[in-house]
């Protein structure tokens, strides 16, 4: 899962010298490095907003016990609980040589922390540090993380049992000024401490100081959430040692903000400085990279230089760097090879992005020097599927992976149909008119190895959502914008890999959509009521036994009593229908129809206005058809829809 991967920083040397790159400082005391900058007033990257909710459990598909269970029965299953689980330095894991693995990684620790503030619950009359959103730096953390496993460098975690960075954050605030190597030391400070004007020599884990940095921004949360604060930092290749520092182990981070002064923090590491440095650092690394990483950064003193860390590559005389785009020389300047390799790449080169959200731009690095060669690719993708300037366009590719009803994610009074065709876009198809369905909208792309759910509204907000299992069994939440639209998403379970999932509707009487679940393995039936804030009660009962072989579909209400039913699919091609009952049971089947082998089916959404559901199914030939619900369980004669499915 983990694969070694080039990753460089490598532009500041362990020596008691002090530097001055204006407006950038650091002092080196040693073995430890204090870097100081200062941000541009205008605003950072911009990201699409994502949800701005930490994880804070993971549900756990239940497994089942031995023997069979009558529909009703419970059964219950054990739960992480949110105590149990790590709230910072979590290993982040995805593939950097697999796209889609990137793409959603990027998407869950970037973007769904972009509404997070900051948080501070401190003061500066009297002079009290106090504390932070704990969201806020679990997402900075993650964001660390993210950026380390490039390397294959193991996650940090958080330092305990120092506070020196929040002290030296209030003491910034406070005064209204950033600290620099210079002035660390000085009088005159507000809310001054011993803390707040040295720097920390240890974690309470023991392990020394390494490096860290101070920033300022002057406007109150003026970062997009933690994940364009690291990325910000990390863009700089002055800065890019306290994240990427092989020594690393630990990471301490200090914030405070308010509408007056802005965000004053710091950021120290911890870590064992007798470790030898054994990987290759490259960044931007080898492998998919977002394209919203790469580019430069919108402040006035991000660079465009290009780092390599490589142990053993002698540092001098200076290398050959060649670099092309896509197979097309790009011109490089500034090869330095003093502490780690650095060359910069032209600015509206590293900023035009790829021709469209399918696209990678593949930039093909080679160093040669002393008769030793290095030689990667860094594949750049634009990895937000939302992303505004660049979106799909719309046009559906056939065959059709995936068909789903939705109701009303646009509140027109129409359900609409889901689409992921064959180029992995989701289409959501709405309809003008009765029988006549509208141009589709482009939802993303990235869906290929997500399996699309559509279960109305999840989290109580009245908007119809999203749900989707990637190929690691992982749940996500998309939440609608009521708009016809959807956020980013947001994990809510893991462990759904080997189950069926069927958004039935509201099956408990409780006016919350539920889902049930079906074992792959063995056939059984489980029901996940919904908490009404987008997670899940607990128990989650076994419902029924032997459906192993069946496709089973949500359908609404179709005998009109105000209970869910579903439908199933027997091997045979039978259609039946099971009368919900309102408390998560079904009464016995009744066989509504029968020819429906080689027809895909989706069901659940009212698509013509008459309050029942109906359904819609393609055929093998591509054609798709609507069934309109009349009510008992019984549909009237099919609809010709579309072609090209």
């Amino acid at each position: 899962m983990q694969a070694a991967m080039p990753y460089a920083c490598g532009e500041i040397t362990r020596l008691a010298v002090t530097l001055h790159i204006a407006p950038i400082e650091f002092r080196l005391f040693g073995s430890a490095v204090l870097i100081t900058m200062q941000i541009a007033s205008k605003r950072l990257i911009a990201l699409t907003a994502g949800l701005a909710t930490a994880i804070t459990g993971l549900l756990v598909a239940p497994s089942a016990s031995a023997g069979p269970l009558m529909p009703g029965a419970a059964e219950q299953a054990a739960a992480i609980p949110s105590s149990a689980m790590p709230t910072a330095g979590l290993n982040v894991s995805f593939n950097p040589n697999d796209k889609e693995s990137v793409r959603r990684a990027y998407q869950n620790i970037f973007l769904n922390t972009a509404d997070l503030k900051i948080g501070w619950k401190g003061t500066v009359k009297p002079c009290k540090a106090g504390t932070f959103s704990a969201a806020w730096k679990n997402g900075a953390i993650k964001s660390i993380n993210f950026f380390r496993r490039y390397a294959s460098l193991p996650p940090l975690t958080e330092a305990k049992g120092t506070t020196h960075a929040q002290e030296s954050a209030l003491m910034m605030q406070a005064t209204r000024k950033q600290m620099n190597a210079y002035n660390i030391g000085d009088p005159g400070w507000v809310c001054a401490s011993t803390k707040a004007q040295t720097l920390p020599t240890k974690d309470g884990a023991g392990n020394l100081f390494i490096g860290g940095l101070i920033h300022s921004y002057n406007k109150a949360d003026g970062y997009k959430g933690p994940g364009d604060a690291m990325t910000t930092f990390i863009s700089e290749y002055n800065l890019r040692a306290a994240f990427l520092d092989e020594q690393a182990k630990t990471v301490s981070i200090g914030e405070t903000n308010t509408e007056k002064n802005g965000v004053y923090g710091a950021l120290f590491t911890f870590g064992d400085p007798n470790i030898i440095p054994k990987r290759q650092v490259a960044w931007p690394p080898a492998g998919f990279v977002p394209f919203e990483l790469v580019k430069k950064q919108e402040n006035s003193w991000s660079e465009t230089r290009w780092t390599v860390d490589k142990p053993g590559f002698p540092s001098y005389p200076a290398p050959t760097v060649k670099v092309t785009k896509n197979g097309t020389a790009v011109k490089v300047s500034g090869i330095t090879s003093y502490s780690g390799i650095k060359f910069e790449l032209p600015a509206e080169v590293l900023n035009a992005p790829p021709k469209d959200i399918r696209a990678v731009d593949t930039y093909r690095v080679t160093i040669t020097g002393s008769g030793q060669k290095i030689q990667y690719d860094v594949k750049v993708f634009i990895a937000d599927a939302l992303w505004p300037k660049e979106k799909a366009d719309g046009t559906l590719r056939a065959p059709v992976q995936q068909i789903v009803l939705s109701p009303d994610m646009n509140r027109n009074g129409f359900g609409e149909i889901l689409a992921v065709d064959a180029g992995g876009e989701l289409l959501r198809f709405g309809f003008d008119a009765v029988n006549k369905l509208a141009k589709p909208v482009s939802l993303g792309v990235g869906w290929g190895q997500i399996k699309v759910y559509a279960p109305g509204d999840w989290d109580g907000d009245g908007k119809s959502d999203v749900l989707g299992v990637d190929t690691n069994g992982k749940l996500f939440l998309y939440r609608g914008d009521g708009k016809g639209g959807i956020a980013s998403g947001r994990q809510i379970g893991q462990g759904w890999g080997g189950f069926r999932v069927i958004p039935a509707g509201d099956l408990t009487g409780d006016r919350k959509n539920d889902l049930l679940a079906i074992k792959e393995s063995t056939g059984e039936l489980f029901l996940y009521a919904n908490d009404g804030r987008g997670g899940f009660k607990y128990p989650y009962p076994k419902v029924g036994y032997g459906w192993k072989g069946f496709e089973l579909y949500a359908s609404g209400d179709v005998t009109k009593d105000g209970k869910a039913d579903i439908l199933s699919i027997d091997g045979k091609g039978d259609l039946y229908m099971y009368a919900g009952r309102g408390n998560g049971t079904f009464a016995k089947k009744i066989k509504v129809g029968n020819g429906w082998k080689g027809y895909q089916l989706a069901a659940g959404a009212d698509l013509n206005k008459n309050r029942m559901a109906d359904i819609v199914s393609r055929a093998d030939n591509g054609v798709l058809y609507f069934y309109p619900a009349k009510g008992g369980g019984m549909f009237g004669k099919k609809i010709q829809l579309a072609t090209g499915w």
